[in-house]
């Protein structure tokens, strides 16, 4: 429906402004109900909910990566690993 009319205001000429107007206006408004409704559906907050827990495992996963390989670098045990490894080869 918002497309045919958005063609309306196109092919019309250029005189009647106030009646494009009117049409755009129209077209804005059943837009933004038409996402109000897509928003408020629960499979939409389904997807967004299961999106941010995903998101909320892979920073997860960084964080720990990360401060395993900051314990690796920097502890002892990771250190005397290192030359071991490097005197074994």
């Amino acid at each position: 429906m918002a497309v045919e009319g958005l063609f309306a205001v196109v092919e019309e000429p250029a005189g009647d402004q106030r009646r494009n107007t009117a049409l755009l206006e129209s077209l804005k408004v059943a837009q933004a109900r038409e996402l109000e409704e897509l928003y408020a559906s629960p499979l939409v907050l389904q997807r967004a909910g299961l999106l941010s827990r995903i998101e909320a495992i892979r920073e997860r996963i960084s964080h720990e990566k990360a401060t395993a390989y900051l314990a690796a670098v920097s502890s002892p045990v990771g250190r005397a690993r290192q030359l071991a490894d490097a005197s074994y080869v």
